[in-house]
C-alpha cells in the first residue's frame, strides 16, 4: 500500500469538506504539512539533478493530466534494468519525467464508483519527492481518483523535460 506522508488523500478530502470547522482544521494541518515537506525537500538539493530540484522548487504538476506511464526493460545483464517514463500535460505543455534504473515501482489503481465518477486516474493531485535512505529517493503521486504511483530511484536518476 502506498502511503503519501504529507499530502494525504484523507487530508485532501477534508480540505474540500462541506463542514467549515473540519475544513478550517484541515487547511491548518495542510499548511503545517506543506511547511514540513518544503523543509525536507530542501535537503534533497544535492540528491536531485539541479534542473529537477529547481523545477519542483518553483512549481508542481497539480491538476495536470496523466497521458502515459511507460515501463522500459533494458539489457537484463545490467544492474537495475528498468526505466519508467511518465508523460503528462498541464494544459499548455507536455512534460516527460524519466526515472532511470528504478528500484521499486508500485501503482495503486482501482476503478472508483464515487460521486465524481472519475475516469481513469483523474487529475494529478499532489506529489512528494522524499529521501528513503542516503542513496534512494521516492516520488509518490496522488491522483484525484485516489490512485497512487510510487517510484524509488537512486539519487540523481530522474530527468524532467518539457516536450
Amino acid at each position: 500500500m502506498i502511503k503519501i506522508q504529507y499530502f494525504t488523500d484523507e487530508l485532501w478530502s477534508k480540505i474540500n469538506n462541506e463542514d467549515e470547522e473540519e475544513r478550517n482544521e484541515a487547511n491548518r494541518k495542510w499548511d503545517e504539512n506543506e511547511a514540513l515537506y518544503h523543509q525536507r525537500f530542501q535537503k534533497l538539493k544535492d540528491k536531485l539533478p539541479r534542473q529537477v530540484f529547481d523545477l519542483y522548487n518553483s512549481r508542481s504538476f497539480h491538476d495536470s493530466n496523466l497521458i502515459e506511464v511507460k515501463i522500459n526493460q533494458l539489457d537484463t545483464n545490467t544492474t537495475r534494468p528498468i526505466n519508467v517514463e511518465i508523460t503528462l500535460t498541464d494544459g499548455e505543455s507536455c512534460w516527460r519525467i524519466i526515472y532511470k534504473k528504478i528500484i521499486k515501482l508500485q501503482v495503486d489503481y482501482s476503478e472508483n464508483d464515487t460521486l465524481f465518477r472519475f475516469q481513469g486516474f483523474g487529475d494529478w493531485g499532489y506529489e512528494e519527492i522524499l529521501d528513503v535512505n542516503e542513496d534512494v529517493l521516492s516520488h509518490e503521486i496522488l491522483f484525484s481518483s485516489g490512485s497512487k504511483i510510487l517510484i524509488h530511484f537512486s539519487n540523481k536518476m530522474i530527468e524532467i523535460s518539457k516536450q
